[in-house]
């Protein structure tokens, strides 16, 4: 065993972001295969794994002796996972052993998992539910029918719940395979586990109100790297136990479920994905002639960037944020207004914001509209507009800035197979 800590980091951020990522860990070396090695040049030292991967790793040359007999800890740190940061600068989240090992037990004890079962690789190596591979958007009864319609009975399925400061999974719950509730609970706690629901002066309220759900037990995370200041305030000490402020608003009903409402600030969940706007914020902040801005999130699948500036237009943005930002938090929209709307105490105020409009003809350069110049294109053309509700699409348009994803990926290839009758291994 090594007795490192291991920092997943994706091939797909920015060059900006990664060397940002790198430098705040003081990692000594990147592990990366040859077709990314370029986004790592400069003093930062690498391995190519490629190849290890292909089996041309001379195992000759290792002596077993000669590896190192490092004694790991609990306490010791296993990984850190990056999270978005509203100060602009990404939260570096650091896991002990035991916080992980708790994880795991957990899994065994409530028989979600067992040693025969297969789990199919999801999510990026940088999204710390990886560990488990369960995807983390909120579950509807809705979605359950269509499970249901495709599994029957052969798999469970369960709606999970934590913040990576509390370690991959903290809530669970069971959905039964009938069942009579018109919405999914967040459930019941993990073992070694425990939650207080609070009002705003830390003081626990009654079963059915609402308050913030704040996390404790052997889950809790060693704190933000290099960030004191963050750690302080979202560890707190109640009672002498220590609790992960998660900063969401719940309820808890009379059988003991644990209901989520909302995010109490303007973090956000995009496709799995928790991305602080400020985050967003800050960045587009960066260019000299913004400010102020301001980030929403529209509907389940647009980030809206507001902007007030005279002397910039929504190409120099996006390039912008596509160079400083990972893809799921560059927005889809970007709106330049000469003024954004103000309250009576001089603070932007989002419900006078006007509603985005996602019309192609905001989302592509009118005077560069490419139409389908043949059969195939046309086809295309019509399965994109069908898909995006949109009525018309520059053949041009990256599929990413009108909302599209993975999931939406996957839609777009299952009716390429129908249309052009592709066949698939």
């Amino acid at each position: 065993m090594s007795g490192g800590v291991y920092c997943p980091l994706s091939p797909r951020d920015p060059q900006h972001r990664l060397h940002t990522l790198i430098e705040q860990t003081q990692c000594r070396i990147v592990l990366l295969h040859w077709l990314t090695k370029m986004k790592f040049i400069g003093d930062i030292s690498y391995v190519d794994v490629e190849p290890i991967l292909s089996n041309r790793f001379d195992e000759s040359i290792v002596d077993i002796n000669q590896l190192s007999n490092v004694t790991v800890t609990p306490e010791n740190i296993a990984y850190i996972i990056f999270t978005s940061g509203s100060t602009g600068i990404p939260k570096a989240i650091q896991t002990r052993h035991r916080n992980f090992s708790n994880f795991v037990y957990s899994l065994h004890h409530t028989r979600a998992l067992n040693e025969q079962d297969v789990v199919a690789q999801i999510c990026a190596p940088t999204y710390d539910v990886h560990m488990m591979e369960i995807i983390g958007e909120p579950i509807s009864m809705k979605l359950v029918h269509r499970l249901r319609n495709h599994i029957q009975n052969k798999c469970g399925i369960y709606n999970i719940y934590a913040p990576a400061e509390t370690t991959v999974v903290s809530i669970y719950h069971c959905i039964e395979p009938i069942s009579l509730e018109t919405s999914i609970p967040l459930g019941r706690l993990f073992p070694n586990e425990q939650y207080k629901v609070l009002d705003m002066f830390f003081q626990s309220i009654a079963i059915e109100q609402e308050g913030e759900l704040f996390i404790g037990g052997v889950g809790i995370f060693a704190g933000y790297l290099n960030r004191d200041d963050l750690t302080k305030k979202s560890l707190i000490t109640i009672d002498n136990e220590l609790f992960y402020r998660s900063g969401d608003l719940v309820k808890t009903d009379r059988k003991g479920y644990i209901l989520y409402i909302s995010r109490k600030d303007y973090q956000v969940k995009l496709r799995g994905q928790r991305i602080e706007l400020g985050e967003i914020e800050q960045c587009i902040l960066k260019i000299p002639s913004i400010s102020p801005c301001i980030v929403i999130k529209w509907g389940d699948d647009h980030l809206v960037a507001y902007v007030q500036s005279s002397d910039i237009d929504e190409v120099q943005l996006r390039k912008h944020c596509q160079s400083h930002l990972p893809s799921h938090m560059t927005p889809s929209l970007f709106v330049i207004l000469d003024k954004l709307p103000l309250n009576p105490n001089g603070k932007i105020d989002r419900k006078l914001l006007p509603p985005p409009n996602f019309s192609s003809k905001y989302l592509t350069n009118l005077d560069k509209l490419l139409l389908p110049m043949n059969e195939n294109e046309v086809i295309i053309h019509h399965i994109w507009c069908d898909l995006l509700k949109q009525k018309q699409i520059s053949t041009n348009t990256n599929i990413f800035t009108l909302g599209g994803h993975s999931l939406l990926i996957m839609q777009l290839f299952h009716r390429y197979k129908i249309e052009f009758c592709l066949e698939t291994n």
